[in-house]
């Protein structure tokens, strides 16, 4: 969000400035060694007085850092440790907190909810997947061919999520026929003074202290990603691409920790899940087919899972570059 506003006010990337954990992360500009975090920030509008400048993790910052930040949003003037002063007239920021007030609870019951740590921890490491032979049944085809009640719409883009910001121009039209877009992600604009009033008189309470929560212009409050249906929506594709190469005869069961791995590898790494299917599952699928015995009176059911052994891959590659086939000739 704060890219697309930055590219049509200014034409250009916004500044990111992490005040928690993270800070140490892409950070490493000699020209800022010895400074304080106030001193980066005024430093980075010095260098772009045009620009949108996003604080990441504000409700981490501590309570110097905070309070300098309030002054500069009534001042319009940001003073850095050695007393010198900076005009923000011409500087969009854009306070980011991972954090949701107690009394606003979007869950539900079945609701699979993952942070960005717990996704990066899950698709770390040199985890390798692998096709094995799992059993024979005397089912010709598999369950999922049957259920009636299984989506036949297919999403657009299974492996990323997108949305549009000129959606909330559209929210009433959207609401009247029942549809749902990728505008759902933040609440509803008529709700939004409401839970932005709720989530003010909650703050004392919080990490996000009041005093900025109610120096802001506007507050966006993001819903916690659901990615309950996003597993099933990869697991279908899997399953469906399984087939189409293979034939309905055979059929695959994808092992949980397996789809665990996949799903967080395709939401926070820059492949797609149809780019890496067809460059790193299709190729083993086709050498399963060769495989093949000609005729076979049960039908085989294979299973996709976590291999034993690791693989080594490239700095910011999350998914495995090939899918290890582990069956003999002929079984």
């Amino acid at each position: 969000m704060a890219l697309a506003l930055s590219d049509q006010v200014y034409g250009a990337h916004p500044v990111v400035i992490c005040l928690g954990s993270r800070r140490g992360d892409g950070e490493s500009d000699v020209n800022f060694r010895g400074k304080t975090v106030v001193d980066k920030i005024a430093e980075a509008v010095r260098r772009n007085p045009f620009s949108v400048v996003v604080l990441e993790d504000i409700d981490e910052a501590d309570m110097l850092v905070r309070g300098s930040i309030k002054r500069a949003m009534e001042r319009g003037r940001l003073a850095d440790s050695h007393g010198r002063e900076i005009s923000l007239g011409n500087v969009i920021f854009i306070l980011t907190a991972n954090w949701l007030p107690g009394n606003l609870n979007f869950s539900s019951n079945g609701i699979i909810t993952l942070d960005e740590k717990k996704l990066a921890s899950f698709a770390s490491g040199g985890w390798q997947l692998k096709l094995s032979l799992s059993e024979k049944t005397a089912k010709r085809r598999a369950s999922w061919l049957h259920d009636e009640d299984r989506a036949t719409k297919p999403r657009k883009e299974t492996g990323s999520l997108s949305f549009d910001l000129n959606e909330a121009a559209d929210v009433e039209d959207d609401k009247a026929d029942g549809s749902h877009n990728s505008s759902d992600l933040t609440v509803d604009h008529e709700e939004g003074q409401g839970l932005t009033n709720r989530l003010l008189s909650n703050s004392t309470s919080s990490s996000v202290p009041h005093e900025l929560l109610n120096s802001v212009d506007d507050a966006i409050i993001f819903k916690p990603v659901d990615f309950g249906p996003i597993r099933r929506d990869i697991s279908d594709f899997i399953t469906k691409k399984f087939c189409s190469v293979i034939g309905d005869r055979v059929t695959i069961r994808i092992v949980d920790e397996a789809l665990e791995k996949i799903t967080s590898g395709v939401w926070i790494g820059r492949t797609g899940l149809e780019e890496w299917t067809e460059k790193a599952l299709v190729p083993s699928l086709q050498q399963l087919k060769t495989r093949l015995p000609a005729s076979e009176e049960s039908s085989l059911v294979f299973q996709l899972e976590l291999d034993s052994e690791t693989c080594n891959r490239n700095n910011g590659d999350w998914l495995p570059s090939s899918v290890k086939v582990d069956v003999d000739d002929g079984f």
